[in-house]
């Protein structure tokens, strides 16, 4: 042991013949007692406390008595099974007797704590199975505390002091390791934000050590985003290879009474329904267990409230349920009864963060928590999407929250609806022109041309959305230019804002799109010109170019020669003919959207796809190998959003040099 860290021991304190480490419940976060952003700052700003990431994982408690060694989850259940690399780790420690505080974590590819990832590990116990996962899922053991050394307790002992034994005992890298020690809060969040990280934990200099269940204001924890452990109090059945388990009803304690809090299924995959499915069943009972509105279903299985998972999610509607939940993980080390969020709760203690460039919007949706001012929408109950059961109102609060990020690529552009008044079931049609008994607080604007005039929507605001809503919209297209804000203006939009590539596959699917997209990526680069991938909701890929307000005919001109490249480099692969006959399984690249009236549905629109599909963003990195489009939807969507931001955030505020671009194109093309 480092000489340094011995004064420490004499103000310690002996260790109870009876101690056992197995009963010693964790140090828990409070939140700050000034909630929201002002009282999040002036902690993060606070030179009396130090910093440290939130990580995304399980308490451990890991005791090393001689040669045993023993992991205990937060609630005292034995973890030392599940996590063996740990265990070895442990053994390796130079001292006889030690107890440490920290999380096992499995990090993702990009080195980010996936608690997922993690979740696949958790409930396993059986030799075999713990070796399999062993091998797909490592994981570390990431130390932050030190709880005892030798026969002395160092609970009584300042933070600083427990930090520096824990220096001396865990090196910087493998199986075990130390927790970094920050001195700017606000940096270190900024950090968290910039890389979809959970958050901060602010520990006060110089405090002690106060074990759990309660929670004690020395540390405290400043989140980037929702998430909480609920606890299942139902099951119903699903659709297609869902039908088993579709999702899980989950609910809260407040003031001591378990309230419904919907239904969460999305995250859910067959490895976790086929671990969940036995214990629910072992579970069942003939009453509801928990009080409140569940939503409505045929079969519903009713179980005792003793499983808990955490779940992400984007906020709370009305009635006091989750908003666009995500399974993470089950959490064995919670007890039940410590599941007390709720909605007065978590609106005071989570808010948005910003993002990498400070625009907090960008970085997230906004969840719009009130009442709808200016429209009333009707038969909220009515099923949009069959085959999830997704009603009209599970449309709204999706165009609702994601509103924020979606709003700028709609504002003063004129925005054509395909409507579905009964669903995507149902017919369906086409509007360019507003109808006549249009509110006068909705915006629109008249647009001529030679051989048309139209009275188009324009939607800038959330009330705009959601009366289009009330009419049925599900997909939203709209021009690549803007109508002026002048009073009186309209005609044609007569300035660019961007230009789409679109990518048809055909039957060829989506990855057929990718190399030609990348390629026509290396040619943008070459000429300077920034650009954007998104899916376009169903089998093909948009690719989005911004010209900052060049004209329509030098957009048109731009699309064709760019089409041309790309057909030249992959004739084998890609086509300019749109006859199905003429494609011979090649791609199509169509340039027609290149026009003042011409549309193309918007980044984040849904999609009239049996899968609630949406338009989606991505980056050029994920854009590789295999992208399955359908898994950006209604219910993946929001909490991908909020995780990561906008990709496609830059599109709008571009201002390439075309001339130059253009004349760098031309050179290319030869």
């Amino acid at each position: 042991m480092n000489a340094a860290i011995l004064p420490l021991l004499s103000r310690a304190t002996r260790l109870p013949p009876s101690f056992d480490a197995r009963r010693l419940s964790p140090m828990l976060c409070a939140a700050p007692t000034k909630r929201g952003a002002a009282g999040e700052r002036a902690i993060l700003r606070d030179r009396a406390y130090a910093f440290e990431l939130k990580l995304d994982g399980v308490r451990i408690l890991a005791e090393k008595d001689g040669d045993r060694v023993t992991l205990v989850y937060r609630k005292g259940r034995d973890a030392t099974l599940a996590y063996p690399e740990v265990s070895e780790a442990m053994r390796a420690i130079p001292v006889d007797r030690v107890v440490l505080d920290g999380e096992i974590v499995a990090f993702d590819e990009t080195g980010r704590p996936n608690f997922q990832r993690l979740g696949r590990r958790i409930h396993l116990a059986a030799p075999r199975d713990v070796a399999h996962a062993r091998a797909r899922v490592p994981v570390v053991f990431v130390v932050f505390d030190a709880l005892v050394v030798g026969d002395l307790s160092l609970l009584t002992v300042p933070l600083e002091e427990r930090q520096a034994l824990v220096e001396s005992l865990v090196g910087a890298e493998g199986t075990i390791r130390r927790q970094p020690v920050m001195e700017d809060g606000e940096a270190l969040l900024a950090l968290c934000q910039a890389h979809g990280l959970e958050g901060v934990v602010a520990k006060k200099r110089g405090s002690t050590y106060t074990p759990g269940p309660a929670r004690t204001r020395d540390w405290l924890k400043i989140k980037c985003e929702r998430d909480a452990e609920l606890v299942v109090v139902a099951w119903t059945g699903g659709d297609g290879t869902r039908q088993r388990l579709g999702a899980l009803d989950v609910a809260s304690y407040d003031a001591g009474v378990l309230r419904v809090r919907g239904r969460v299924g999305s995250g859910l995959d067959e490895r976790t329904i086929d671990w969940l499915l036995p214990r629910l069943e072992a579970l069942r009972v003939d009453a509801p267990t928990a009080e409140g509105r569940y939503e409505p279903k045929k079969v519903r299985h009713h179980v005792r409230p003793e499983i808990v998972v955490s779940v992400r999610y984007l906020g709370w509607s009305e009635d006091g349920s989750l908003r666009f939940p995500v399974f993470r993980g089950v959490r064995d080390d919670v007890p039940p009864a410590e599941c007390t969020v709720s909605p007065r709760e978590a609106d005071t203690e989570a808010r948005p963060p910003k993002g990498p460039g400070g625009d907090a919007q960008a970085a997230r949706p906004a969840v719009l928590a009130r009442p709808y001012r200016r429209v009333n929408l009707t038969n909220k109950g009515r099923v949009f999407f069959p085959d999830l059961g997704l009603t009209k109102g599970d449309v709204a609060a999706y165009y609702e929250a994601i509103a924020p990020t979606l709003l700028p690529y709609l504002a003063d552009r004129p925005c054509v609806l395909v409507r579905h008044p009964q669903g995507i079931a149902g017919r369906s049609f086409h509007q360019w022109n507003v109808p006549r008994w249009m509110p006068s607080w909705m915006r629109t604007a008249v647009v001529r041309s030679r051989e048309h005039e139209m009275n188009v929507f324009l939607i800038d605001d959330v009330d705009g959305l959601l009366f289009v809503l009330n009419l049925g919209a599900i997909p939203l297209h709209v021009t690549g230019g803007r109508i002026r804000r002048e009073p009186g203006a309209g005609g044609m939009p007569d300035a660019c804002d961007f230009f789409t590539l679109d990518f048809d596959t055909g039957d060829r699917g989506f990855e057929a799109a990718i190399p030609l997209a990348r390629s026509l990526r290396e040619v943008l680069d070459r000429a300077g010109l920034p650009s954007f991938p998104k899916t376009s909701g169903q089998t093909g890929l948009h690719v989005v170019i911004p010209l900052g307000g060049a004209s329509f005919g030098v957009a048109s001109a731009l699309a064709a020669v760019l089409a041309h490249m790309v057909v030249k480099r992959h004739p084998d692969t890609a086509t300019l003919d749109p006859a199905p006959a003429a494609r011979r399984e090649r791609v199509y690249i169509d340039t027609g959207q290149t026009h003042p009236l011409r549309t193309v549905v918007a980044p984040y629109a849904l999609r009239a796809d049996p899968r609630a599909t949406v338009s989606t963003p991505v980056t050029w990195d994920e854009l590789q190998g295999r992208m399955d489009p359908g898994a950006f939807t209604l219910r993946t969507v929001p909490e991908r959003l909020a995780r990561m931001g906008d990709p496609m955030r830059g599109l709008l505020e571009a201002h390439p040099d075309v001339e130059t671009a253009t004349s760098r194109l031309a050179e290319l093309a030869g």
